[in-house]
């Protein structure tokens, strides 16, 4: 459910970017899968803690990080690849972003997350 949420919203940004072509609609469905997966694994995080107490083979408490942590970082790389592979680059430098920000009324980092 929540990928069709994705796939309607990325399709609606790449619109209104002049981005959209019907042959990007592969790419479409797996950025619209990854988002669905990091939200599983955000909720699944959410639900547990971010580190836990494990006993060594020695019997001492050992402090581990939670194994979540790792494919979330990994996700989020691959969730930056398909947005550049559909053209959706946010690697703007901070002044160039303000320039921008000035000749708008509105920022356009809020204006993509309200879409």
């Amino acid at each position: 459910m929540k990928r069709r949420y994705h796939k309607s919203k990325l399709v609606k940004v790449l619109k209104s970017a002049g981005l959209y072509v019907a042959k990007l609609e592969p790419q479409i469905d797996v950025t619209a899968t990854q988002l669905e997966l990091l939200d599983s694994l955000l909720d699944e995080l959410s639900k547990g803690k971010i580190t836990y107490t494990e006993k060594s083979a020695a019997g001492t408490d050992k402090l581990q990080v939670n194994p979540l942590l790792a494919n979330i970082q990994k996700l989020q790389g691959q969730i930056t690849s398909s947005y550049k592979a559909l053209g959706l680059n946010f690697n703007a430098k901070a002044d160039n972003l303000k320039e921008s920000t000035e000749q708008k009324s509105e920022d356009p980092l809020k204006a993509f997350l309200e879409q």
